[in-house]
C-alpha cells in the first residue's frame, strides 16, 4: 500500500516575490481594488523586482472599502512560525472621530471568525519597510491570513502595497515585529483630548470584521461563484494545452485555473493529477476572446501492490527495504 500526501496549503519555507503569477492568492470584498502588477501609483516601484500586490496600482483606493487580500491556506508545523513581508502604505487619517482608514492583518482558522494580528493607519514615510508577525500561537493548525483595508466616506489615499512575502521558522530580527502603528495611538489620544464630550458613534477597532468571501478575484481574472465548481479539480492538478505545450496548475483554494495570452485557434485541453483519471476537452479560442472549460476528475480505482524484497544473491528477504 502507498500513502500519497495531498498538499493542503503552504507552510514555512514559502516565499512569494510576485514577479510571476501568485498562485492561490485571491482578493474580495466591498469596493475591492486589490491588484497584482507593476505599480505606477503609491510607491511607484516594488521593494524588489517589478511587481507587487497593492490596493490600486495606478491611483487611490475607493471610499467605503472593506477589501481583503488572502494568502493561500497555511498549514503551520509545530514550533515557531513568522509571517514576514515588506510593505509601503499611505492610509488617510486626516479626519476626526471614526473617519479614519485602517489596514489590518487578520487570521482565522475557519474563514468565518477573524482575529486581528495588527492594525495601523497613516503612512510608512514613503519607505518600503520590513515587517514580521509571530504566528507561533497557531502552531500545528491550518490558518487563513488576509490583508484588510477599511475606508470611510471622507477621503482616500494611495493605499497599501505588499511585496516579498515569506513564511519562516526563524525570526527576522531586523523587522518591525509589531506592525501596530504609533500614529494610530496618537490619533486616538488626540481625539479623546479634543472631543471628550462627543456623542458620535465610535467604531470598535478591536472587533472589526472583514466582508464575507464573495466576488472573488484572482491575480489575472475575475472569478464568480458560479464560474467554476469549488474543488472540481483536485489540489495540484495541471491543465495543459496539448498542441502548444502551455500548462498551469490549479488554484489551491477553489480549483480554478487561468491560461493567459494563448494564441487563437482550436485546441485540446487536458486536466490531470496523480490519483485521478485525466480528462480532455476541445476548445475554440477566438482572437481576444475568453473560453471557459470546467473539468471534474474521477478518482482512479485503487488496488494493492504486495510482494517480497529479497537479496538477489542469497534469496533471503531484506528487512526494512524502501520502495
Amino acid at each position: 500500500n502507498y500513502a500519497v500526501p495531498v498538499k493542503s496549503g503552504i507552510s514555512t519555507g514559502y516565499k512569494q516575490d510576485f514577479e510571476s503569477q501568485p498562485i492561490g492568492w485571491i482578493s474580495y470584498g466591498y469596493n475591492n481594488s486589490w491588484e497584482w502588477g507593476v505599480p505606477t501609483g503609491g510607491p511607484g516601484n516594488a521593494a524588489s523586482g517589478e511587481k507587487v500586490y497593492g490596493t490600486k496600482l495606478n491611483g487611490n483606493y475607493d471610499n467605503y472599502a472593506n477589501m481583503n487580500l488572502m494568502l493561500p491556506p497555511i498549514v503551520l508545523p509545530e514550533g515557531n512560525a513568522y509571517l514576514q513581508f515588506k510593505d509601503w502604505y499611505r492610509l488617510d487619517n486626516s479626519s476626526h472621530d471614526d473617519h479614519v482608514d485602517y489596514g489590518h492583518v487578520l487570521v482565522s482558522t475557519d474563514e468565518q471568525n477573524w482575529q486581528q494580528l495588527s492594525r495601523f493607519t497613516g503612512n510608512s514615510e514613503n519607505l518600503w519597510t520590513e515587517r514580521q508577525i509571530d504566528l507561533s500561537a497557531y502552531a500545528g493548525q491550518k490558518i487563513y491570513i488576509i490583508f484588510n483595508v477599511t475606508a470611510d466616506a471622507i477621503f482616500t489615499s494611495s493605499g497599501w502595497y505588499i511585496d516579498d512575502v515569506a513564511l519562516s521558522n526563524t525570526s527576522h530580527t531586523t523587522a518591525n515585529v509589531e506592525l501596530e502603528d504609533l500614529q494610530q495611538q496618537k490619533l486616538l489620544a488626540r481625539q479623546l483630548e479634543n472631543e471628550p464630550q462627543t456623542n458620535k458613534k465610535v467604531v470598535n477597532l478591536d472587533t472589526i470584521q472583514p466582508t464575507k468571501i464573495q466576488n472573488v478575484m484572482a491575480p489575472t481574472a475575475t472569478i464568480t461563484p458560479t464560474a467554476v465548481q469549488p474543488m472540481s479539480l483536485p489540489l495540484g492538478a495541471t491543465v495543459s494545452v496539448l498542441e502548444s505545450g502551455r500548462s498551469v496548475t490549479t488554484n489551491p483554494i477553489d480549483g480554478s485555473y487561468v491560461i493567459n495570452a494563448h494564441p487563437s485557434g482550436e485546441f485540446t485541453l487536458r486536466a490531470e493529477t496523480y490519483g485521478y483519471e485525466s480528462a480532455d476537452q476541445r476548445v475554440n479560442i477566438s482572437k481576444n476572446g475568453t473560453v471557459e472549460a470546467n473539468f471534474t476528475l474521477n478518482p482512479i480505482s485503487k488496488g494493492t501492490v504486495s510482494g517480497t524484497v529479497t537479496n538477489k544473491q542469497t534469496g533471503q528477504p531484506i528487512a526494512n527495504a524502501t520502495l
